[in-house]
């Protein structure tokens, strides 16, 4: 998602969970650090969205997601 022309959001969704995904998960934290420090100013972020923590919360927006739920 593109935020602004300056931040580019990586939402990492999941229904049911698999023994690779939490390295998955660690790989995408490092590829937005990385894609970050290319020093092109635009800044990467992801975020990991669980279904059953997505049907607690009713979201009016991003800025709420980005609070709800474990950033990198």
């Amino acid at each position: 998602m593109k935020r602004t022309p300056k931040e580019i959001w990586i939402v990492e969704t999941k229904g049911r969970e698999d023994l690779d995904d939490p390295p998955k998960w660690e790989r995408l934290k490092d590829w937005v650090a990385d894609a970050t420090a290319r020093g092109e100013g635009v800044t990467y972020r992801a975020m990991f969205v669980r279904e059953e923590e997505w049907k607690k919360r009713p979201l009016k927006d991003f800025a709420e997601a980005e609070v709800a739920f474990e950033i990198s």
